[in-house]
């Protein structure tokens, strides 16, 4: 059994999680607890894993409440913690891990990968379940060739749709807000994450959800058109992730 669940996904937060038999795995808790735990509780008493892809504040929001909670193992990379550590997380019982390498985590595997943000040491994430594969890849300036190969062989993606060209240009956000989102250390855009879908679709991949989308510099409508269009080209299962609509338990394998 592997179920995914959608907590949030957007500029506003993000947090994912995945229930296998044994455990829960968590991407990110960029949420208040609060609203965490509307979606998920820990009944049946499982481990419960957080891998954390980066420091921003949409994306560990709710790691105070939540470690202290739930006491979670924690895998996080080393500039990741100490960026944390300098911004008051107490980071002292986690596991620190280096990108490009693979982890064996209670009966999953999990590849750590280098991605291009403005952050300390960010990553995306792998994870093998068996011959099974769901790999996290939002927060992505660009898609260079490590995180390409990354993303390829796998039956389920989580890829970045976060903004529009022609909506941030036009857009009231400042320049300088516009250029970081835009560079290379930013976020990527629909029309580079269709690019990239383009150069991984194969007979392999089953399920895409198109994530991380910003709320002022895209619209719903915009990439529910891009979500049937993959859909119907490349026959690919395709969900839209919207901010306020979490996601229970798709059940993936």
């Amino acid at each position: 059994m592997i179920n995914f669940n959608v907590i949030a996904s957007g500029s506003s937060g993000n947090s994912y999680f995945i229930e296998t038999d044994n455990s829960y795995v968590f991407v990110d808790v960029g949420v208040s607890c609060k609203r965490i735990e509307r979606e998920f509780n820990n009944k049946k008493n499982k481990d419960i894993y957080l891998f954390i892809t980066h420091e921003h504040i949409d994306h560990v929001k709710g790691f105070k409440t939540f470690n202290k909670k739930y006491k979670p193992n924690v895998f996080l990379t080393e500039g990741t913690a100490d960026a944390m550590t300098s911004k008051g997380y107490e980071m002292d019982k986690c596991y620190i891990i280096d990108p490009d390498l693979t982890y064996d985590v209670d009966g999953f595997e999990v590849s750590p990968f280098s991605i291009h943000h403005d952050a300390s040491q960010p990553v995306g994430y792998k994870f093998n379940f068996g011959a099974k594969t769901v790999t996290f890849a939002t927060d992505l300036g660009i898609v260079d060739n490590n995180v390409l190969e990354n993303l390829k062989d796998t039956e389920t993606l989580v890829l970045e749709f976060n903004y529009e060209d022609s909506l941030i240009k036009n857009g009231n956000y400042p320049e300088y807000l516009k250029k970081r989102i835009c560079s290379i250390k930013g976020h990527l855009s629909n029309k580079d994450a269709l690019n990239t879908v383009s150069k991984i679709a194969n007979d392999k991949i089953q399920n895409l959800f198109l994530a991380h989308i910003s709320e002022n510099n895209n619209t719903y409508t915009l990439v529910e058109k891009y979500s049937a269009m993959i859909n119907e080209y490349y026959n690919i299962n395709t969900i839209c992730l919207r901010q306020n609509t979490p996601i229970k338990e798709i059940n993936l394998f």
